[in-house]
């Protein structure tokens, strides 16, 4: 649409100006210039725009909300830290697994309860970004919420656990690896 179109090149542009239209535009009935103002007014790092982005996070599209996770990392918003969380249990995976990325980028600890929920996820992308998330924590329920997810069937699930145990650098986990090491699975 030419709507997006000019979304696109005053955000490429830098046109700041052009923020307050960006605002207007992200209430729109259409999928494509919801997402496409919402990208945009995150590119530009508007400040102002934390409460869209927060809003954002209920929206009907998924790329929207995904858009919205984005920007509020590109304004580096820390108050959106319990709407990221509370947004965890998004039906759509990649919401999921962006979430979780953001949860990782903020790296503040009252994270840790929902990330570790997210170990029981039912995908295993989700799983392996969940147990990536949680290594940037040195703190004992961590430890043993991964150390937990060391029998899951799923071997990319097991080799993610083990690398994010190994990020972690608590050498108290080395004994339940040992066994670990004559598994050819």
């Amino acid at each position: 649409s030419v709507t997006v179109d000019i979304i696109q090149i005053l955000k490429t542009n830098n046109v700041k100006e052009a923020i307050p239209i960006f605002k207007e535009l992200t209430t729109s009935p259409k999928t494509r210039i919801r997402l496409a103002s919402i990208r945009a007014l995150g590119v530009l790092q508007d400040m102002d725009s934390a409460s869209i982005f927060k809003k954002a996070l209920n929206d009907t599209d998924e790329s929207t909300r995904i858009a919205a996770i984005s920007a509020l990392m590109q304004i580096n918003d820390k108050s959106a830290i319990p709407d990221l969380v509370e947004s965890l249990s998004d039906n759509s995976v990649p919401v999921r697994l962006k979430l979780l990325e953001a949860l990782a980028f903020f790296n503040d600890e009252s994270a840790i309860p929902a990330s570790i929920k997210r170990l029981d996820d039912m995908n295993a992308l989700v799983v392996m970004k969940a147990a990536d998330t949680l290594s940037n924590f040195k703190d004992k329920e961590v430890v043993d919420a991964l150390v937990s997810k060391l029998k899951a069937r799923n071997p990319d699930v097991k080799v993610k656990v083990i690398e994010s145990l190994a990020r972690i650098k608590d050498s108290s986990v080395l004994p339940q690896l040992r066994p670990m090491l004559d598994d050819e699975s």
